[in-house]
């Protein structure tokens, strides 16, 4: 990704990266892993093998499939921490999306002939 490409995917002023290390970021992607090393929010190990394993396939399935996971598991954990809030409605609701996405896609899928290991390899 070009350094233009990278500023405009990133949100200035945000509590991930600091507005000091946005510059470094957005210099290229080894800028942007380091500044991501720096926060104790962000598993930049977990993000790292993905992206390597996403290099070696040539593809972004395992690092779309990771963001999905880690999504949900904050959805979860955001449920459990204030069950008396909207956020509980808002997990159910998300999981109904992707339980909708992941039915779309397996009949898609069948239809077009893929295999089950296929299918399962994309559905979380």
């Amino acid at each position: 990704m070009t350094s233009e490409e990278i500023t405009q995917a990133l949100i200035s002023g945000g509590r991930l990266i600091a507005e000091r290390n946005f510059s470094q970021a957005t210099n290229s992607r080894d800028g942007l892993l380091d500044v991501l090393r720096l926060s104790n929010k962000f598993d930049s190990d977990g993000f790292q093998s993905v992206l390597s394993e996403s290099d070696e396939k040539r593809t972004l399935d395992p690092v779309i499939t990771w963001l999905r996971e880690l999504e949900h598991a904050q959805m979860q954990r955001m449920s459990y921490l204030h069950p008396i809030s909207a956020l509980p409605v808002i997990h159910y609701v998300s999981a109904k999306v992707q339980e909708i996405e992941d039915l779309r896609f397996i009949v898609r899928g069948r239809m077009a002939g893929l295999s089950t290991e296929v299918l399962e390899a994309h559905v979380l």
